[in-house]
């Protein structure tokens, strides 16, 4: 009897450690004032056709870029949080896309400070989910809790940010 109780305590004790607090709230972020950016260059003239809407009672944010764009350009969304990271700890942050297009070189920051928690390019392909899973990275001090997606260069298709996660690495 002994040895069955211990053989239960030991698998609680490691389905536990594995179930995560996902420090992610997505009720509780939103794409603030100003947190949408689409301009053509060269003279970064402002886009208006495109869109970014964060549904928050699903965690969904949509970006709809419209335009097919002749020069360079910049498609650039920010989700508001409310995470608090701390310096001394290490993070890992988890993001399904979804693109009606191939996209490449999308980047992602975990906020906007400079140098900033995490900073990683990934290509999206077509029609089809990709989930990027960051390395541990530390937390930056006296963060403004944003996350940013750069969908630069990308051609007109529709991307879906879903299913976001961040957790503390113990």
């Amino acid at each position: 009897m002994k040895k069955i109780f211990s053989l239960f305590a030991i698998a609680l004790f490691a389905i536990s450690a594995m179930a995560q607090t996902n420090l992610f709230d997505p009720a509780a972020a939103y794409i603030p004032e100003g947190g949408t950016y689409f301009a053509t260059g060269p003279n970064w003239e402002v886009e208006t056709n495109s869109s970014a809407t964060y549904d928050a009672t699903t965690g969904t944010l949509l970006v709809d870029l419209k335009s097919q764009f002749s020069s360079q350009w910049q498609a650039q969304v920010k989700l508001q949080h409310n995470m608090v990271f701390d310096p001394a700890k290490q993070y890992t942050l988890s993001i399904k896309f979804h693109a009606t297009d191939a996209v490449g070189g999308v980047t992602i920051k975990m906020d906007d400070s400079d140098p900033a928690l995490l900073f990683q390019q990934v290509d999206l392909p077509a029609n089809e989910d990709y989930v990027y899973t960051s390395a541990p990275c530390y937390g930056v001090a006296g963060t403004n809790q944003v996350l940013v997606f750069d969908f630069g260069w990308a051609p007109p298709c529709q991307i879906t940010v879903s299913e976001i996660t961040v957790h503390e690495v113990e």
